[in-house]
């Protein structure tokens, strides 16, 4: 009788695993935002009449010609790996929601730390470097294992001859530290030794175990109004399992529904930049 209640637990277990992923895509795809200004205003507030700051700082990295130059260096010379769009790619379709919450984002609200898991090429570490370059203030602190073909999610190696990050210039790398290790070991370590963090961004080990693991570890250390961004939300039910538990709006960007963002809910600060007359400050 025990056996039969084990495998008879294990086959529900297994179906309702299945629904609530299927519910969970349904969910993504009904509340994604097309609106690029309304989607960052779901986790930022009284974001309207920043559209002139939005479109001026995407003119910024779209423009940015040491960045550009690097990434068709690699892609012409390592097209064949993981993640090598195109530079109209990276600013179109899904890879937009990447330049929307790492770059925009953080160019109006002006973080001073950021941690960042996972890295590969660095393209997503560059994006945060670059906004906290013309912000002029704040450091971006990633924890990243050399892809390994087989390990976690990867399908490829990272070629002996290149390092994590190889896509971020030399002039933004003063604001960075890279930290090559397990982020199990070297995430607890860092966010002790800073205390508090403005902005999180996950994008290691995308298991269901993992991904709560480093939310709920983050999540104490998150200022208020701090936000917690991620990608690969769709592997599994984790980050909305965490928004809700947490009570937390979340902000899925219609191109990409795999992508999505979440605030601590608290005071949020929109710092002074172009078109904006004030410092705003936001009570969700």
């Amino acid at each position: 009788m025990k056996v039969w209640r084990s495998i008879l637990a294990g086959a529900f277990n297994c179906w309702f695993s299945r629904m609530k992923e299927k519910i969970w895509k349904g969910i993504r795809q009904s509340e994604a935002i097309s609106d690029e200004i309304d989607c960052l205003r779901r986790i930022v507030p009284l974001l309207s009449g920043q559209k002139e700051a939005v479109r001026q700082y995407l003119e910024e990295i779209e423009t940015a010609q040491e960045i550009r130059e690097r990434v068709e260096y690699y892609v012409e010379h390592y097209g064949y790996l993981p993640f090598s769009w195109s530079w109209h790619q990276r600013f179109h379709g899904k890879q937009f929601s990447r330049v929307l919450f790492l770059y925009l984002l953080l160019r109006l609200i002006r973080p001073e730390n950021v941690i960042e898991t996972g890295c590969f090429s660095g393209w997503t570490s560059t994006l945060i470097l670059y906004a906290l370059h013309r912000n002029e203030k704040g450091h971006l602190w990633t924890i990243d294992l050399p892809a390994q073909a087989g390990r976690f999610s990867m399908d490829a190696s990272l070629p002996q001859e290149l390092t994590p990050g190889f896509l971020v210039p030399d002039m933004l790398r003063p604001r960075w530290t890279l930290i090559i290790g397990d982020t199990r070991e070297h995430l607890p370590p860092l966010l002790h030794r800073l205390e508090n963090i403005d902005v999180f961004y996950h994008d290691s080990d995308h298991t269901y175990e993992h991904m709560m693991w480093e939310y709920t570890t983050v999540w104490p250390y998150l200022r208020q109004g701090g936000i917690l961004i991620s990608d690969d939300i769709g592997a599994n039910t984790a980050f909305w399992d965490f928004a809700v538990a947490m009570g937390c709006p979340m902000a899925i960007p219609a191109v990409n529904p795999n992508f999505g963002a979440i605030s601590k809910m608290g005071e949020m600060y929109i710092q002074k930049g172009p078109e904006m007359s004030n410092i705003v400050s936001v009570s969700p």
